[in-house]
């Protein structure tokens, strides 16, 4: 049907747009973290670019539910802007069947988001790490240089006389360790060689002939160690930009992988929570977007005065109550105050409620104030932003 496509194409395009706008800005804040490993570690530009493509689905699996909800609300505000929808009422097309074209894109995003979750994010994080880790073996190389106090270890500071060829093996060894617990020690030693832990993502230090000074607080004395062989683990200050490591956690582990911490966390008889949490969220965020699809058919039809820019804040705001609600079922449910299970699917629940009413008033043309009283403090705080916004522009020219 030449309407079915019409709806469709007008959605795809603002969801595409949407996909890329809202991507971006998720990625403003790596700007610094990037500038800051291709000029302080020496990483090509190519490697920077693969870091982005091995990131990128932890932000797509935000921003796709995102935008299907803006694409659907956009294109029902318009239709409803430029009075096509009363042509199409008139030529007695009910509401109902509007919705055919927005289920079936909505059921093509929700399988993307899918592929998201349980391959492209963990294959992304495991090649992500892979290569964080062929970083880490070339760093000793590339990053400790002879007879220069190194800083590029966390809480070590490395001096070392001369290194080989290769920058694994090394003699003359001077460290200097000062933890946040604030028991600081120095190392000495004669030589020392690079092992790269792939398990770990940990830079290891063998060291050999050395010696260990420390202060014991506790008594008040001072304390010396000799050793033969000393294995010292090493961090590069590498994070994602935030502070975090590049090591993830329960969120990147593939099905699979969750299963079988599960499996083994029950028999050592220890909590799991955490881990049904992240297995019931792998099923539960591609879901709402069936749902998100869905409840934004009726939005946009009663959100005609807001026009195209009102309609994506109104789809924020929708996301927004969403997340909330998903980070707050998160917490209880990783705390065991609720079940794993019904706190991600919680969220859920609540939205396809709200959907059904929503369709159910716009397929019967009734008026619901509830969304009308919302939108009307939507639109006033937006306009409050604004002229707020147009004060300050003025008192500076």
């Amino acid at each position: 049907m030449i309407l079915d496509r019409h709806i469709f194409i007008e959605m795809v395009k603002i969801f595409l747009l949407s996909v890329i706008v809202l991507t971006a800005v998720l990625f403003v804040d790596k700007i610094l973290f990037l500038t800051e490993i291709i000029t302080n570690k020496g990483i090509e530009f190519t490697k920077v670019i693969l870091l982005i493509t091995y990131v990128s689905p932890a932000f797509l699996v935000i921003t796709v539910p995102m935008s299907l909800l803006a694409a659907t609300l956009i294109t029902f505000n318009r239709l409803t802007a430029d009075s096509e929808m009363d042509a199409i009422k008139s030529a007695g097309v009910s509401f109902y069947r509007l919705l055919v074209p927005v289920i079936a894109f909505s059921v093509i995003v929700c399988m993307f988001n899918y592929y998201l979750m349980i391959i492209a994010l963990p294959e992304g994080n495991k090649s992500f790490q892979t290569l964080i880790f062929d970083i880490i073996k070339k760093a000793a190389s590339m990053q400790i240089k002879e007879r220069v106090f190194n800083k590029n270890f966390g809480d070590f500071v490395l001096y070392i006389d001369s290194k080989s060829s290769d920058g694994l093996d090394i003699e003359g060894v001077f460290i200097y360790h000062n933890p946040k617990t604030g028991k600081a020690k120095l190392i000495t030693a004669k030589k020392g060689q690079f092992i790269a832990n792939p398990k770990s993502m940990k830079l290891q230090l063998n060291l050999k002939d050395g010696q260990i000074h420390n202060y014991v607080e506790e008594r008040k004395a001072y304390q010396h160690l000799s050793f033969e062989n000393y294995l010292l683990s090493l961090e590069l200050n590498i994070d994602d930009g935030d502070g975090k490591r590049a090591l993830k956690g329960n969120r990147d582990m593939s099905i699979k992988e969750l299963l079988s911490k599960i499996k083994v966390l029950k028999k050592e008889g220890k909590d799991y929570n955490r881990e049904l949490v992240s297995l019931n969220k792998i099923f539960s965020i591609p879901f709402a977007c069936l749902l998100l699809g869905f409840i934004g058919a009726p939005l946009g039809l009663h959100s005609r005065r807001a026009g195209k820019s009102g309609g994506f804040a109104v789809s924020l705001i929708v996301i927004l109550v969403y997340y909330l609600l998903l980070i707050s079922g998160e917490g209880l449910g990783d705390a065991g105050k609720i079940n794993p299970s019904i706190a991600m699917w919680t969220p859920n629940i609540l939205i396809a409620i709200v959907g059904f009413y929503l369709v159910y008033k716009s397929a019967t043309e009734k008026p619901f104030t509830m969304l009308r009283k919302i939108q009307e403090m939507v639109e006033g705080f937006f306009i409050k932003i604004i002229s707020l916004f147009n004060k300050k522009t003025y008192s500076s020219l």
